[in-house]
């Protein structure tokens, strides 16, 4: 018998054996000796219908049966992250951290050149970018990072309260002390960073709370729509977190929402919905700030 091979009931000319199998075009095939006749067979081990491997003896003058196994190929997509995915991480990161503020031309040659890419990869890590709402294409200025108008912002909040009071009714209605922890933990984390003037864990741990209270909804579609709002409104948050040292914002009101959360559906409602309004104007001044100073930089002819 071959190392590793067990041979067990012979019935209908299925022999079940456990051995150290290889795989071999999608089906799993090993040599052993048959456990009444001692000669050798070949066995193959098809997967079953659970992804178990049935092993099924080739007879002669029988046809032997068997199906692809539904797990090969599987891996096909996946990869170590692209060159592509490392330049537009890389400048991701530096949009929402305000290091490349709205408006920014990122100049092909240059930016490639620092990123030590091609300028094709440079291209494919923009597509990436634009498709979250963090660079756009302008015509004569080639890629520049994306502005954030009043209309976005009325638009992304808009959506933003009609997403997060349905949520917000769903938790106050089945009270999850998974959800409310989670939540509690992330009000820690969104704290601590606002203390160190970390910009992007302040805004992973926002983004990270609204997307536990979404889910706390337990609806699958309203969690995916939330997602790609999510995606949408990243620069926006990038600079609403600005905006708190740039307007001389102190403290965060994540936990002041939390204990709301805590409390009534009607509370709940009432501080979420203050809440998504104040950081909406918030944006707004800061757009408006941010228009001044650009107008007073602008050289005069």
């Amino acid at each position: 018998m071959a190392p590793g091979a067990t041979p067990g009931d012979d019935a209908g000319g299925i022999v079940t054996v456990s051995f150290n199998s290889v795989t071999l075009s999608g089906r799993h095939e090993a040599f052993c000796r048959d456990a009444h006749s001692g000669h050798a067979t070949r066995t193959y081990y098809i997967v079953g219908q659970y992804g178990n491997l049935q092993p099924v003896r080739s007879v002669p003058g029988r046809r032997l049966a068997t199906v692809a196994n539904p797990i090969i190929g599987l891996g096909a997509g996946i990869r170590r992250q692209s060159t592509a995915g490392q330049a537009a991480e890389a400048i991701r990161q530096a949009v929402l951290s305000g290091r490349l503020p709205p408006g920014t031309p990122l100049r092909e040659t240059a930016v490639a050149a620092e990123l030590g890419v091609s300028r094709s990869t440079l291209r494919e890590a923009a597509r990436t970018l634009e498709s979250e709402g963090l660079v756009r294409y302008q015509m004569n200025r080639g890629i520049v990072v994306a502005d954030v108008t009043g209309p976005d912002v009325t638009d992304i909040y808009a959506a933003r309260v009609s997403v997060e009071l349905t949520a917000a009714d769903a938790l106050t209605r089945h009270r999850d002390p998974v959800v409310y922890q989670k939540l509690a933990e992330l009000v820690d984390q969104i704290e601590r960073a606002f203390e160190q003037g970390d910009t992007i864990a302040a805004l992973d741990g926002d983004r990270l709370f609204h997307a536990t209270l979404v889910a706390a909804a337990g609806s699958p579609r309203l969690r995916r729509f939330h997602e790609q709002l999510q995606q949408e409104q990243r620069l926006a948050l990038a600079l609403a977190e600005r905006s708190r040292r740039e307007l001389g914002r102190t403290t965060d009101d994540h936990r002041q929402l939390l204990d709301a959360l805590h409390g009534s559906p009607e509370e709940a409602r009432a501080e979420l919905t203050a809440h998504l309004r104040a950081g909406a104007a918030e944006l707004r001044r800061l757009l408006d700030l941010l228009a001044h100073r650009n107008e007073g930089e602008t050289p005069r002819g």
